[in-house]
């Protein structure tokens, strides 16, 4: 909303327009990811859960297959065992491939979603190592698909556990923890859109000496609010900064978590502030 003088005519139609604003910005604040209306259609991260959902159900049925056939071949040592126990360890291993390729996408489609305003350049670390991790998977799912003979797939299975524990691993903890930076940080930049309308009004009305020890007291809690915030998201950015993404560990994540759960409380701590604000002005 442009800041022109007409916002300082405080009547009912202008009334009523904040308090919409006002309701929007609650909802933002609430950091609840649950739309108001149901929705026709699904958003790009619904779908991308939706078919996550589905990837684990397909990986849950292909290990499942894959024990009773590796059970089998090690009883029995036929050559139609050994051929199953290739053909289910084949879409075991490739089905595992096809899950985190979902996975990646799913968290793509989340960085997507967020107003990077003030983070382009984690929007574009977070997307460069979901691309990088992509690549790998659909590589080593074309090597996999290639392969003729059961002996073939032991090395593969290998180096793909290798793989996951030493790279894909810390790359998904530090994309989880610039997720967790960029929402704090969309959600900081709505309530200071809002923020700033409000504040030009109690400016306003502080010049015109309308209530004016509780309007000061507002500003000042306002300010507070923003300043705390903007600390924990600014610690946050310090914390995954201090970390190269291939040894980012689950408890760099939990560090970057907590300064930006700080910041998510901080900012719930404004909503009866904007509601007592609705009320005065």
């Amino acid at each position: 909303m442009p800041a022109k003088k007409s916002v300082f005519l405080l009547n009912q139609a202008k009334k009523h327009k904040l308090s919409i604003v006002l309701s929007v910005l609650l909802v933002v604040l609430s950091l609840q990811l649950k739309p108001a209306l149901a929705q026709q259609t699904q958003t790009p991260v619904e779908k991308a859960k939706s078919d996550y959902n589905f990837q684990i159900a397909k990986y849950n049925d292909s290990h499942e297959s894959y024990i009773t056939a590796k059970e089998s071949y090690l009883s029995f040592k036929t050559a139609v065992a050994k051929t199953n126990a290739f053909t289910q360890t084949k879409t075991y291993l490739g089905q595992t491939g096809q899950l985190y390729l979902s996975f990646f996408s799913l968290l793509q489609e989340h960085v997507n979603s967020i107003k990077w305003t003030n983070l382009s350049s984690f929007n574009q670390d977070a997307s460069n190592i979901l691309n990088e991790e992509s690549a790998y998977f659909r590589e080593f799912n074309q090597r996999v698909e290639s392969t003729k003979t059961l002996e073939e797939l032991p090395p593969l299975a290998d180096e793909l556990q290798a793989h996951i524990r030493n790279d894909t691993e810390p790359k998904m903890n530090k994309v989880l923890a610039i997720l967790e930076i960029g929402q704090t940080d969309a959600s900081l930049s709505e309530f200071n859109t809002l923020s700033n309308i409000l504040d030009r009004i109690v400016l306003f009305k502080l010049r015109s000496g309308e209530a004016q020890s509780v309007l000061a007291n507002w500003s000042s809690e306002i300010k507070s609010i923003r300043d705390i915030t903007q600390s924990n998201i600014d610690k946050a950015k310090e914390e995954i900064a201090a970390r190269p993404q291939t040894t980012y560990t689950k408890g760099d994540l939990d560090r970057v978590t907590d300064q930006t759960t700080a910041a998510k409380e901080e900012l719930k701590r404004s909503e009866p502030l904007l509601r007592e604000a609705a009320r005065i002005i």
